[in-house]
């Protein structure tokens, strides 16, 4: 009987690791959005951010860094990232981000993801090895892409509602 029970404890073990959603509680590149939403509420601003060579990071939620907010981040999964915005002309420009004063000492942010007050969050194409990860301002997931030629055809075909000077009636 207790055989059975000791291999009972094993395999509930080895299961539980081997458990996809218990994988997803770590943010990742693809999955950093939904696993940030839970801690954002309704008329605030959630700002991560990574320093100090993506081996740290920080969450602040309206300016404030919580005392009691608890999130697993694996800093290792976000190195050597190289972080893109698209101009108006659909060209893209590699984002650099100003400076965190946080314990006042000055670090260098290597990435920065913000979900705002309306729920809509920062939109960059993130390079990693040789993937390209398509954040999208609003509730779109993200998605990953083998080119930044495909990411900005992804993006330029986006329907989101933009308005010009035609659209304006007098």
């Amino acid at each position: 009987m207790i055989v059975v029970i000791l291999i009972g404890i094993v395999y509930s073990l080895v299961i539980g690791n081997l458990n996809p959603k218990n994988r997803l509680n770590i943010p990742r590149l693809e999955t950093l959005k939904e696993s940030l939403l839970p801690y954002w509420h309704k008329g605030s601003r959630l700002d991560l951010y990574l320093y100090d060579h993506c081996k740290k990071y920080l969450i602040k939620i309206d300016g404030e860094v919580p005392e009691k907010l608890k999130i697993k981040l694996d800093p290792k999964l976000f190195k050597d990232i190289e972080v893109y915005r698209i101009d108006p002309f659909f060209d893209p420009q590699e984002v650099y981000f100003p400076p965190l004063l946080h314990d006042k000492e000055v670090h260098d942010i290597c990435f920065q993801f913000t979900i705002y007050p309306n729920k809509s969050s920062s939109s960059y194409i993130v390079k990693q090895n040789r993937r390209y990860y398509l954040f999208y301002p609003y509730l779109h997931p993200v998605e990953i892409l083998s080119s930044m030629e495909e990411a900005i055809d992804k993006l330029s075909n986006r329907n989101f509602s933009r308005i010009t000077s035609h659209d304006i009636q007098e």
